[in-house]
């Protein structure tokens, strides 16, 4: 007996991978093990995914819920981890755009990153992690049990396009942050070309700078004496980052590019810093990275050995 059928487009390995993601994962719910089977059919324009009740062993009262709302968790994730990428980069061609495969590229990692965020509060690898995801999926899900429960025929494609409204907000909300976030990014980079320009084109004034970063935004500048360095600038260029550094770190940028040193030390606990990133972008091979040496120990504090820095 069949309960219900999905029609999809005629993509050999699309029905492939459909079918064997249904079949596989009706196969771990022992309520329903050896209860229905599924037939793949093919032909133009469209395949055919067919779900059939093993009689007598099925009794719809008892198990037909089950399978409406298994197929339905099952199908949520395919279309979140089987279509969606293909969904936004849609929406990034022909709603914002966008056409260099670069440029799609780069907006839709930022996409990916919008959507599967980190809730604030909670650890990475924690279970609430995936919140995004479960959110997004808990929508798809009662849409598709609902629907399967009154139709016998679902056009996969269709129902994603034209029933799943919320969700196709949340893709397209995702796609506008993610653009906002990549014209940020290529102001930021196009800034940092600039800045680069300027040290190249400067003559060095002083042989060495170190800067000795003591956490969070405290910095102390100092000289190849290891003398404070005055951070006002008063002659020399102002940088304003574009929305990705904080003030003091505008007057840390300015003064080392108005001192143009030889060589830029940056001592810190923290590498992965965006300041230490954006200095070692501008001076390139001038910069180096310390841990650990006498002039940390002093500024710094004795290194914990539980870091991970070298």
């Amino acid at each position: 007996m069949q309960l219900f059928s999905i029609i999809v487009q005629t993509r050999r390995h699309r029905l492939d991978h459909l079918f064997q993601w249904l079949s596989g994962s009706f196969a771990e719910v022992p309520l329903l093990n050896g209860k229905v089977e599924w037939e793949l059919l093919s032909s133009e324009p469209f395949g055919a995914i067919v779900c059939k009740a093993v009689l007598p062993r099925f009794q719809l009262q008892k198990h037909g819920q089950a399978v409406y709302r298994h197929a339905a968790d099952s199908l949520a994730d395919y279309i979140i981890e089987g279509m969606e990428e293909q969904l936004l980069r849609g929406m990034i061609v022909k709603e914002f755009g966008y056409e260099e495969k670069t440029e799609i590229e780069k907006i839709a990692c930022f996409c990916a990153e919008f959507l599967n965020e980190t809730p604030p509060g909670v650890e990475a690898g924690n279970v609430a992690t995936r919140n995004s995801h479960s959110r997004r999926k808990s929508k798809i899900v009662q849409h598709l049990e609902s629907y399967l429960e009154s139709h016998t025929e679902l056009n996969l494609d269709g129902f994603v396009r034209f029933r799943l409204q919320a969700y196709f907000e949340d893709l397209k909300s995702a796609v506008g942050c993610a653009v906002d976030e990549y014209l940020m990014d290529k102001q930021y980079q196009e800034f940092i070309s600039l800045l680069k320009y300027f040290v190249y084109i400067q003559e060095s004034k002083i042989p060495a700078a170190h800067l000795m970063h003591k956490g969070d935004q405290q910095f102390i500048l100092l000289n190849e004496r290891m003398k404070p360095i005055d951070v006002g600038v008063p002659d020399g260029l102002t940088v304003e980052m574009p929305d990705k550094e904080f003030q003091c770190e505008d007057m840390i940028v300015s003064t080392l590019i108005s001192i143009s040193p030889e060589r830029v030390f940056i001592h810190t606990r923290e590498p992965q810093q965006q300041i230490i990133n954006t200095i070692g972008q501008i001076f390139e091979n001038r910069t180096s990275i310390c841990t650990n040496c006498p002039h940390c120990r002093r500024f710094l504090g004795k290194k914990n050995r539980n870091l991970l820095y070298p």
